[in-house]
């Protein structure tokens, strides 16, 4: 046996494993009688398997220059103002690059924004939106928050799988730890769960996402991911940000500079 196994994040998987077996072992052990007629078998059979995670996935670009029309100003507080910011744009973008076999474990993605900033913040409203707050800073200050940014985005997944030899479609929720996937009763609604995705993939997801007539009647949990029962599963997760939900607040009565604020994003599986 030639084996290798590492742990990624929540998933466990092996990358490889071979096993070569040779029967009966008498044919290797011993020779046959010179001249007596030979009967004998050489199997040689294993198991590959490479269960990496088959996902890939795309962020929105590092910098996102905003336009900031004139601020409105909050005299008591000393707080600059800006609304309506923040256009419709795919924030992040994660596909199964390749099918797999059947569901099994590694295979769920665990999503985590904002992780280890403070001032961090996000809810869920429903139907797949949530409320992000982020920290701003002056670029020339890393240390010193000076405002906040505040906007909405949506978040959906879905999987197409094969179920009676006809392909069938159904939403996802999340179950398990991250925020990147609201829970069941503040996702995406189920019927519109494809046409939500195909608008933030924007011809960038698999062919079978942006389909007529797909039908998605049930939701299911990131765990069902890890389900040998599921077979030949393919799956998309999509978040975007929704336009003129952003609202920008600076401390004090002038904008630096230069400000920025940076929105991390984590992925393990499990």
């Amino acid at each position: 046996m030639i084996g290798r196994s590492g742990v990624n994040g929540l998933g466990q998987w092996t990358i490889l494993l071979l096993i070569i077996s040779f029967f009966p072992t008498y044919v290797i052990a011993s020779w046959s009688t010179s001249g007596e007629s030979f009967d004998g078998e050489l199997v040689v059979g294993g198991l590959v398997t490479d269960t990496r995670p088959p996902w890939s996935w795309k962020v929105a670009g590092t910098t996102n220059k905003m336009d900031l029309p004139p601020p409105l100003q909050n005299s008591k507080q000393s707080t600059l103002i800006w609304q309506g910011l923040m256009n419709d744009e795919a924030l992040l973008l994660g596909k199964t690059s390749t099918t797999v076999i059947n569901g099994r474990a590694g295979l769920a993605p665990s999503v985590t924004f904002g992780n280890g900033v403070d001032g961090f913040n996000l809810i869920w409203r429903g139907q797949g939106e949530a409320e992000v707050q982020l920290p701003v800073y002056d670029s020339d200050d890393p240390n010193q928050s000076i405002g906040q940014l505040s906007f909405r985005l949506i978040s959906a997944a879905m999987t197409k799988h094969i179920r009676d030899k006809r392909p069938t479609y159904v939403s996802m929720y999340n179950d398990s730890v991250g925020n990147g996937l609201p829970p069941k009763e503040m996702a995406v609604q189920t019927g519109v769960t494809g046409e939500v995705l195909c608008g933030i993939f924007a011809g960038e997801g698999p062919e079978w996402l942006c389909e007529n007539g797909l039908n998605i009647s049930e939701s299911k949990p990131l765990c069902w991911l890890t389900d040998t029962s599921v077979i030949k599963p393919e799956i998309v997760y999509g978040i975007r940000s929704i336009s003129g939900s952003g609202v920008l607040k600076i401390d004090g009565t002038s904008l630096p500079s230069r400000w920025k604020t940076t929105l991390p994003v984590k992925i393990e599986y499990r």
